[in-house]
């Protein structure tokens, strides 16, 4: 038999140091990835309890078979007093699923409970304080039940399922399948979920764990029907194989799950607060150096940092974090010394002011203010001498030039959703045929930067090498300054920061063409804007390896997780 303690603590640092990045918060935590190495565990516990490999067999133990045989009793006595339908004969499974314990025996789900004999309640026949579940209320992957809705507070107008107190119920809709609790009172459920409720010998608790167990939510996924809302379906479920271990034995089980999932909790906790540490002490250091008031604290601040520089940077998402101090230390003129020889850049914007004069007096539709004079309250900071505020209709012109798609089915097609977030990249590149879009998008240039106006996607823009159309969500730009420069300007914090304060003034969720034209952008001398670029891409090239490296070993800790759960269950079936 495998021994499961030793599993744990001999591979502590793997289970924890595997972490996969993801997009959506975990656990009730507002964070980009998962410890996937401790969610692998839970289920590799899962796995073994169902295979009788996690707690030894006890030879007092009555086993299953006679166990069985009362179940079935019962079920006999329900039928026989009209209190169960008979049913459909159980189609019996083709082979069985993997070797048990001798005292173990395989049976089927509708055999052992009462799967599919759900009973119905209408709106009108609930009690305001009746407890009203749905799945959203039962957290994925640990089934925790994050709140209990009274139907005072969710009235429903659809039947729902009734369901009692020791009821287990199981969510049967894909990728729910592994949303499984046991109810602490009556109340009435979502027919997405199904009551089920074991015969008496088969302990809830451990029906539960079956059902949460990857042979079972594998079974389910692959028996799963209908293209929108894939569900398990009541026959399939009922003919499902689960394999069933003396009563006592099933006690032991549930125990053992409990106190190594209980353990498996810790060491969450214990990584989640080390990584949220460890990401509050980067944030805090990398914003002494946007802070710093002159050349000489940064420098003081920056040795800091360096001195750490090892241990500071160990993630993907503390790279990203250096690079965004990278491009907000570039926009404010701390990344590359000034040149007293450069023009100054009140000069250059003169000269955009007037090449752009005439096609002001022509269209003013989306010009801003008449005046562009900056209130030195509105400045988002200080700037080197030589460099100027401007508003970013004085160096930019958004040129919305609409068409109907059908005429350029084989041009370019820039959206959203294929440009990476706060990088400036496009993932790929596609047709307007290939998008298949139907409605008017905006056609550019090659040269020109593509920024989204909507929210989510405010921090996303590319500048473009060759000619297309964009969605009607961006905004083609033209650049009178560098546009690598202005391109890295509206990535940085100095620009969104006032994109996210004027787009929560919006009832609309995007940015108008009158609010993207008054953000404040900072305007150095031709020549440095030129220097500040060559300087970000040697930099950011640096923090791309970084996190390229970084990836790699993530992705070997990560194959060595799956390694090592894919190790112990052949060892356990070999047991």
């Amino acid at each position: 038999m495998t021994s499961i303690d030793t599993l744990l603590t001999d591979h502590l640092d793997l289970w924890t140091s595997a972490i996969a990045r993801k997009s959506s918060a975990g656990r009730g935590r507002s964070m980009k990835f998962s410890l996937y190495g401790i969610d692998k565990l839970r289920s590799l516990l899962l796995d073994l309890a169902v295979r009788g490999k996690l707690v030894r067999q006890d030879p007092e133990d009555e086993p299953a078979s006679e166990l069985l045989k009362r179940i079935d009793a019962e079920r006999q006595r329900q039928i026989s007093g009209g209190k169960l339908k008979r049913g459909k004969p159980l189609k019996a499974p083709d082979e069985i699923p993997f070797p048990i314990p001798h005292t173990w025996v395989w049976s089927q789900l509708g055999a052992v409970t009462n799967y599919g004999e759900t009973e119905k309640h209408n709106p009108g026949e609930v009690e305001p304080h009746t407890w009203v579940l749905e799945l959203e209320d039962v957290e994925k992957a640990t089934s925790r039940l994050i709140e209990k809705v009274r139907y005072t507070e969710r009235q429903f107008q659809s039947q729902k399922n009734r369901f009692y107190p020791g009821d287990v119920i199981y969510g049967k809709l894909r990728p729910y399948l592994d949303k499984v609790l046991i109810a602490d009172e009556a109340g009435v459920c979502t027919t997405e979920m199904v009551p089920i409720r074991a015969y008496a010998g088969l302990e809830a608790t451990y029906l539960r764990l079956f059902l949460k167990a990857p042979f079972f939510i594998s079974l389910a996924s692959a028996s799963t029907h209908g293209m929108n809302l894939p569900r398990l379906g009541t026959d399939r479920a009922r003919e499902a194989a689960i394999a069933i271990p003396p009563l006592a034995e099933q006690l032991r089980i549930v125990a053992k799950v409990d106190e190594l999932m209980a353990l498996c909790d810790r060491l969450e906790a214990g990584t989640y607060e080390a990584i949220e540490a460890h990401q509050l002490l980067v944030t805090e250091l990398l914003a002494t150096l946007t802070a710093s008031r002159d050349a000489q604290e940064l420098a003081d601040n920056w040795a800091r940092v360096e001195a750490h520089f090892d241990t500071l940077f160990v993630t993907e998402d503390s790279v990203d974090q250096l690079k965004q101090t990278i491009l907000q230390l570039a926009v404010m003129g701390r990344l590359v010394p000034q040149d007293p020889k450069d023009e100054p850049a009140s000069e250059l914007l003169k000269r955009i002011k007037a090449e752009k004069m005439p096609s002001k007096k022509r269209d003013r539709s989306t010009s801003s203010k008449d005046s562009d004079s900056i209130a030195l309250n509105e400045m988002p900071g200080s700037l080197p001498k030589g460099w100027e505020w401007s508003r970013f209709s004085s160096v930019a012109d958004v040129n919305v030039r609409l068409v109907h798609p059908a005429s350029y089915q084989d041009h370019w097609q820039v959206a959203p959703d294929i440009i990476e977030k706060a990088t400036g990249r496009l993932l790929e590149k596609r047709t307007v045929y290939q998008s298949g879009i139907n409605g008017p998008n905006s056609i550019f240039s090659a040269g020109q930067i593509i920024y989204s106006k909507i929210r989510p996607s405010l921090s996303k823009a590319v500048k473009v090498d060759f000619d297309g159309l964009c969605s009607a969500d961006m905004y083609p730009l033209i650049s009178h300054v560098n546009s690598d420069y202005l391109l890295n300007v509206i990535l940085s914090e100095v620009f969104l920061a006032q994109v996210r304060k004027v787009e929560n003034r919006v009832k609309m969720p995007k940015l108008n063409v009158e609010s993207l034209n008054n953000i404040i952008v900072p305007v150095p001398p031709m020549a440095e804007q030129t220097r500040i670029i060559s300087k970000i891409k040697e930099l950011s090239s640096l923090c791309d390896a970084m996190k390229s490296a970084l990836s790699g070993a993530r992705a070997i800790e990560l194959d060595l997780s799956d390694a090592l759960v894919a190790g112990a269950v052949s060892d356990a079936q070999c047991a």
